[in-house]
């Protein structure tokens, strides 16, 4: 959102202050399709887009489940497609979960900044404006 609109970083946080992040994801697309990027830097956009609704799925999976803990000592959590109670993941895949978030939170960055693919579709339309 920040490098695609121009905006500084608070201006960015305020934009999207408890905005849903299919929300953000739906105006990050919006604002990218403006720039009118190659078909190729659309599908590299979308494979990072679709990766975060995939991850935020899992992280709201864990986080915003009922957990409990059996009278065997199970740590267990009510699955929200059927409210049956399930195992609980394991700390390595909440883990695993967790690297994968910070893995695509670079890979984002790395696109935005100098020699990455989104910075160079805002550079190409910037100057394409002179």
């Amino acid at each position: 959102m920040k490098t695609l609109a121009g905006l500084s970083v608070k201006e960015a946080l305020d934009a999207t202050h408890r905005a849903r992040t299919s929300d953000v994801r739906s105006r990050v697309r919006k604002l990218f399709e403006q720039k009118k990027p190659l078909e190729s830097e659309k599908a590299k956009l979308e494979a990072l887009l679709g990766a975060t609704a995939r991850l935020s799925e899992e992280r709201n999976k864990i986080l915003h489940s009922a957990w409990s803990e059996t009278e065997a000592g199970v740590t267990v959590r009510k699955r929200e497609s059927d409210h049956e109670w399930e195992r609980a993941p394991s700390k390595e895949q909440v883990d695993t979960i967790t690297n994968q978030i910070m893995e695509l939170a670079r890979k984002i960055n790395d696109a935005r900044f100098e020699g990455g693919f989104i910075y160079e579709v805002v550079e190409r339309k910037r100057r394409g404006k002179k």
